[in-house]
């Protein structure tokens, strides 16, 4: 057999034992952390070649990974970290654009790093305060078993949701179990909620009982009280810990966003002058009567689609350091290359020109407002023509300044 291709076979083959070896590794060190968190001191005498358990920062790192993965799709940290339960979709998207790098150096570190230095700033705050000198680097690879656990649990919580949804469609929240026909939907439903409600509990029990196990074995003649007070230390320790790595763990998500090239969008531009034909009527009011051509660029990659009713003309009066005022007028005709449209049907990235009529009544007060804002002693206002089309969350408009050279003034 060729060498070279001895060569590469072993190579995939080392490979793929390594990974397989490594995951192992992991699922143990997370069982250990899971069934007997108070036992993890015995994490730290892992001298078996190769390791029984995970290194404690691999451990930490692969958690705040994941961590990350989560504050990455709402990147506000832990003030809004419970609407990620709403996330689920968003959660997919972060995973699968970026589980990848769990498999590098280089992913795993930018996305881990912000949680890895929380923890082990904090944890070595807390262990100067609270433990001797000896004691302290053992505390703070605690530490790291315990909120590599914690990240990994909570990531797990995010990620049950998105099997919830699944099976809330063969068991809905709103059943009873008394309408349960089947004992596996029974213990399906037992199962997902037992986890749901427990992944967010043992996330903050065990690290709490292995880091107060640990501080216990390194101050075993510590009276009853001052147990008591070191209880109190670990918990508020692990919330507040817990917090600072939720805001660090979303720093990766938000450079991301804040690096980011901005989303292909709707563009809306004037095609020289709107026409404004000002006709006075006998009442008094104003009849106004706008024409304007404009092109629409489709950025996107999808279809856009606006009916007449959704493309609007505003006579906008914008006040300085008050309330702007919005009229409506009426699309009154629609036009592309002079063709009369009902719908506005653009492909994705493409643009078309368009002509469109609008109409409106002004009162006498108004008209005068809009003569007077051509006066340059009174600039603290000014009359705008306003184009707005689409619905809410996606509206596009553009706006022009109404100039005086603009308006033609009729009588009827």
């Amino acid at each position: 057999m060729d060498p070279d291709a001895t060569h590469i076979s072993e190579s995939i083959e080392h490979g793929v034992e390594g990974l397989l070896r490594f995951t192992a590794r992991y699922l143990r060190t997370f069982w250990l952390m899971l069934r007997r968190p108070h036992k993890c001191a015995r994490l730290l005498n892992d001298s078996d070649h190769p390791p029984y358990y995970t290194r404690p920062y691999t451990f930490l790192a692969i958690g705040g990974f994941f961590f990350t993965l989560v504050l990455s799709a709402y990147p506000r940290g832990f003030t809004e970290l419970l609407d990620s339960i709403w996330y689920y979709d968003e959660i997919m998207i972060e995973i699968r654009d970026h589980w990848t790098e769990a498999f590098t150096v280089t992913g795993l570190l930018l996305a881990g790093i912000p949680v890895l230095l929380t923890s082990a700033l904090l944890g070595s705050l807390y262990g100067t305060l609270a433990l001797p000198s000896e004691h302290r680097k053992s505390f703070g690879r605690i530490v790291a078993f315990s909120f590599g656990y914690q990240a990994l649990t909570i990531f797990s919580f995010f990620y049950l949701g998105l099997i919830l949804t699944a099976i809330e469609k063969i068991i809905p929240y709103e059943e009873s179990l008394s309408r349960l026909t089947s004992s596996s939907d029974i213990l399906s439903s037992i199962i997902a909620y037992s986890l749901m409600f427990g992944l967010p509990f043992t996330a903050f029990l065990n690290p709490i009982m292995a880091i107060y196990s640990f501080v216990q074995e390194c101050l075993p003649n510590e009276k009853t009280w001052k147990k008591g007070i070191h209880l109190i230390g670990v918990v508020i320790f692990v919330a507040t810990t817990f917090i600072a790595m939720s805001y660090t763990a979303s720093l990766p998500g938000a450079a991301r966003e804040a690096l980011a090239d901005p989303p292909p969008t709707v563009k809306i531009s004037l095609i020289g002058d709107p026409q404004v034909i000002a006709e006075l009527q006998t009442d008094g009011s104003t009849s106004i009567g706008i024409d304007c051509a404009f092109v629409i660029d489709n950025a996107r990659d999808e279809s856009l689609t606006v009916p007449l009713t959704k493309l609007r003309m505003l006579l906008r009066k914008e006040v300085e350091n008050g309330q702007n005022v919005d009229l409506e007028t009426t699309t009154v005709s629609l036009k592309d290359s002079q063709l009369a449209i009902p719908v506005i049907m653009l492909p994705r990235y493409s643009l078309d020109y368009f002509s469109a009529h609008f109409e409106t009544e002004l009162e006498p007060e108004q008209v005068q407002s809009l003569r007077s804002s051509w006066d340059s002693a009174n600039n603290h206002y000014s009359w705008d023509l306003v184009i707005h089309i689409g619905n809410e969350p996606h509206t596009y408009e553009i706006s022009r300044h109404i100039d005086e050279n603009y308006v033609t003034w009729t009588d009827r």
